[in-house]
């Protein structure tokens, strides 16, 4: 289909013609392309199929920085997948640990969630050390009977191979061959094979084969793993290899066909056991003397209906220097628009030892591509050429022309090239060169060359390109990017020392609003501190502030971002201005966008300054459930003033799970004393080891004292005596350390 076809095809909304444009035209890595995916943004936000709109997403992702607020628009995408029912989506969102979404993302994954989507979150909180959240995900895992150690099959197998005895190692798999998920086959399979278990992988492989029988690569995959078999455990599975290419080979399949050409070759390298003349006898294999020559031209008939497998007999002839064959099949395949066919050909112009025919052809086609105007196609020559020295074809003015011809048309419309060539300026320090490749690159519309260029000109330290700078700014920000309203505010607020004229609150105002108002919350920040830091507020002003603060912290709540800093401020004003009711309220906000800890400060404000012990221990409650060690140990301690031993003991072991180190040692204090808990002095000495480094003063002399005179089961050891009354810094831990010495002497004496 042609290029404007797919064009007239995606402004009717079709996704699949857009992605397609990626790979035929390059979209959007030029000017046309990127315009083109600006306008059609809104057309996949809109579409109401997930799988085309992560495939979207997937192509977006990797351009999301020349686009206008692009990063926001690719987690868009996903969002709107998500909403779609997409799972993956979900998990795609959680992986990004983007500010707006990782709170959020986990309470959506949860509620439906499989017991292996849970263990896939729990191990991505363990990794990101968020451990209020590996408790929660713990607790619904136990609830479900699920082993918190639960491996997957892969896991297992990596697991159970390091042992001696293989028995278990293979009932594992014949297990793993039962089951239907093919990206975790595919890990087992290339386990077994890096371990050098192929006939193991190649049983995977067939596995996947059975699952899905038009994928190339199984097939190549499996042939692999029966040649390497046959080496290392001596056997042959020459029919079995032939079977395999050849059924990869009719799934046309370029690489494949060439291997397997290569093997019906190997057939005529003996005759009578003999060697044919011009055979290496190093070059003999498990499939020379046997006649293939039947199976060969079968095949080949078979090859002239295909497209990619025929371009692979192509290289076959050229590789045995048919180079007359190999050129006419080309020729054939590149007249029916096969590009890659193209490319082949028009590489030939750099080949030094070529007959006329050849040389006409790779003449043709490389013109035929530097004159197309199609991106993908002239790309592929770019990709297929990159490795050949210019140095070494200096004579050879046809290839020279082709590749000044392909730099020409990257610097002037291809907006990854430009920008990777002013990355290489900047590392050769040509600053001059940068500034001219970010320069094309911006006005082919790439947004993060205007934010460099825009640097440039801020960091040059005179009016004028600070001017610049504004200008770019001012431009993008006409297109509701937040980045550049943000820095527009930034620079009015606190204009360099050269341009003091400019500063101007309001107009800073104006665009951190307009910012604030598109969700970014830097900026909604930066309102605060403009709103409140002056040296005099009205009444009135100070209320209308008020008012548009609450509906950014709103914003916050509802985004679930966890930068809580502009929550925190407002309450710290208030308190500072004696304002308690309203520094409560706003503390309770931060606790409810996520931070656990101000839940705890507002339960304090309750109970100290407004005198409320009921909403005190509300407060108190919601902090201890989202998991804040401090206000478990602090619930324990009223409960123990009101001698209700069963809820102090609740909040001592909900504290100690949260490693609060109060509550660690005064429930290790119970397990000595036998107080709410049976005694257990082992127990006891687990908790204050844990504790110990958080307050080594009190729990080192503790464990010094155990350990030096033996208690309830624990021997006397005075290494571990002298070991722990070091960590203390306690007089009665130097006086004992002392004894210690002396004691560790006499029995060095003694012996």
């Amino acid at each position: 289909m042609s290029k404007q076809a797919l064009i007239n095809k995606a402004n009717a909304g079709d996704i699949n013609a857009m992605i397609a444009l990626n790979q035929i035209a390059l979209f959007p890595e030029n000017k046309e392309g990127l315009e083109y995916y600006t306008k059609w943004y809104p057309l996949v936000l809109t579409s109401s199929a997930p799988a085309q709109i992560l495939s979207f997403a997937e192509v977006f992702k990797k351009y999301k920085y020349m686009f206008i607020n692009g990063e926001d628009k690719y987690f868009r995408l996903l969002g709107r997948a998500a909403d779609l029912g997409d799972r993956s989506a979900l998990f795609m969102l959680l992986k990004e640990f983007n500010y707006n979404y990782q709170y959020a993302v986990p309470n959506r994954i949860i509620p439906n969630a499989t017991d292996d989507e849970l263990l896939s979150l729990l191990r991505f909180f363990k990794e990101k050390r968020l451990k209020q959240k590996v408790q929660d995900i713990e607790k619904i895992l136990i609830s479900r009977n699920v082993s918190l150690d639960y491996k997957t099959l892969y896991e297992e197998l990596q697991y159970l191979y390091k042992e001696k005895d293989d028995s278990n190692f293979n009932l594992k798999l014949e297990t793993a061959l039962l089951i239907d998920d093919q990206t975790q086959l595919l890990k087992i399979a290339k386990f077994l094979a890096y371990r050098g278990k192929y006939n193991k992988a190649a049983s995977v492989y067939e596995r996947l084969i059975a699952l899905d029988n038009n994928n190339p690569s199984y097939y190549q995959k499996l042939e692999e793993s029966y040649r390497r078999s046959s080496v290392y455990n001596n056997n042959s599975n020459a029919e079995k290899r032939i079977q395999a290419l050849k059924a990869a080979s009719l799934l046309d399949d370029y690489e494949t066909t060439i291997d397997l050409l290569k093997i019906y070759a190997e057939g005529q390298k003996l005759k009578d056991g003999k060697l044919l003349p011009g055979t290496n006898r190093r070059s003999i294999t498990e499939f020379s003397g046997i006649d293939l020559t039947e199976q060969y031209y079968q095949h080949v008939k078979q090859l002239s209906q295909m497209n990619e497998a025929k371009r692979g007999l192509a290289k076959f002839y050229y590789n045995n220097r048919d180079v007359i064959r190999g050129a006419k099949i080309l020729n054939e395949l590149a007249e029916n628009g096969n590009e890659n066919a193209m490319v082949m050909l028009a590489k030939r112009v750099n080949v030094r030892e070529r007959n006329p025919g050849d040389n006409v052809l790779a003449k043709k086609w490389l013109s035929f591509i530097i004159n197309s105007n199609n991106w993908g196609l002239i790309d592929k020559l770019k990709t297929a050429t990159r490795f050949l020295s210019l140095e070494d074809t200096a004579d050879n003015p046809e290839f020279n022309k082709a590749h000044a011809r392909l730099i020409q048309l990257y610097e002037t419309d291809n907006i990854p090239y430009l920008k990777k060539r002013a990355k290489e300026s900047y590392l050769e320090k040509d600053e001059a060169q940068e500034r001219a490749y970010l320069k094309t690159a911006a006005e082919l519309g790439d947004v993060q060359s205007w934010y460099k260029l825009a640097e440039f000109y801020i960091n040059d330290d005179d009016a004028e390109s600070v001017n610049k700078a504004i200008s770019i700014y001012k431009m993008l920000a006409e297109k509701d990017d937040v980045t550049s309203l943000a820095k527009l505010g930034s620079i009015y607020k606190a204009p360099r020392p050269f341009m003091q004229e400019i500063q101007s609150d309001e107009i800073a105002i104006n665009y951190y609003t307009r910012a604030a108002d598109l969700d970014h919350v830097n900026s909604m920040y930066e309102l605060f501190c403009l709103y409140f830091c002056r040296k005099s507020i009205s009444p009135e002003k100070m209320k209308e502030y008020q008012n548009k603060i609450d509906v950014y912290i709103d914003k916050m709540i509802a985004m679930k971002t966890p930068y809580t800093l502009l929550i925190r401020d407002v309450a710290r004003m208030y308190y500072n201005l004696k304002d308690f009711e309203k520094s409560a309220y706003y503390y309770q906000k931060g606790g409810d966008a996520g931070n656990q800890n101000y839940y705890k400060k507002a339960a304090l404000i309750y109970k100290n300054q407004l005198n409320d012990n009921d909403k005190y221990l509300y407060y108190l409650h919601k902090a201890s459930e989202a998991g804040n060690g401090d206000a478990s140990f602090d619930l324990s301690q009223y409960y123990k003033q009101k001698q209700d031993d069963k809820n102090t003991l609740k909040y001592l072991l909900i504290a100690s799970e949260y490693e609060n180190k109060n509550a660690m040692e005064t429930l290790a204090d119970n397990y000595v004393s036998g107080t709410l808990v049976e005694k257990d002095i082992h127990k006891a000495v687990a908790l204050y080891k844990k504790a110990a480094w958080r307050n080594p003063m009190s729990i080192g002399l503790k464990l010094g004292l155990i350990y030096h005179h033996g208690k309830d089961g624990i021997e006397v050891d005075l290494k571990q005596a002298k070991k722990w009354y070091l960590k203390s810094f306690s007089n009665q831990a130097k006086e004992n350390l002392k004894i210690v010495n002396k004691q560790i002497k006499a029995n060095k004496f003694k012996l």
